[in-house]
């Protein structure tokens, strides 16, 4: 299983605003979920799920993709997060 990690600096990032990521409140409303500061890119068996955690380490959103390639795409547009920005886990 592939898993890979990069942290989120935000005063790198050139353009904020290109994806929100929303969830359900109590009341059946939404929320603005917390900013992201870390990325973590895992394989399963059929994709890859790009990972976007809090300060805690909880992931707070996730979305699935089909290639680890198409994972770290939608890195760079939302966070500008580059190839060397990531680290190979174990």
């Amino acid at each position: 299983m592939k898993r890979v990690i990069a942290k989120i600096e935000h005063l790198n990032i050139s353009y904020r605003g290109k994806v929100l990521h929303f969830r359900l409140d109590e009341s059946g409303g939404m929320d603005v979920l917390l900013r992201s500061v870390a990325l973590n890119i895992v394989e399963e068996d059929d994709g890859f799920f790009l990972l976007r955690m809090d300060e805690a380490g909880r992931c707070i959103s996730d979305t699935w993709h089909s290639s680890l390639e198409d994972a770290k795409r939608q890195a760079m547009f939302e966070f500008s997060i580059n190839e060397a920005d990531w680290e190979d886990c174990k």
